[in-house]
């Protein structure tokens, strides 16, 4: 998995995510044990912890 952070300007960030996988099969294989659920959770919480770190950072 592939994690990409770049500013693109007006205090504003952009974060892409890029799986690569074997085969189709080991994507579905990954797709099967709930990844895409938990991604969603964990991405969901991104917004909120940067927003902790920007105050606590100052």
């Amino acid at each position: 998995m592939y994690v990409r952070i770049e500013g693109i300007g007006g205090g504003r960030t952009r974060m892409a995510i890029e799986g690569v996988f074997a085969s189709a099969e080991a994507m579905q294989q990954i797709l099967a044990m709930g990844t895409e659920e938990g991604m969603t959770l964990a991405l969901g919480q991104i917004d909120a912890i940067l927003t902790e770190n920007q105050v606590a950072g100052g």
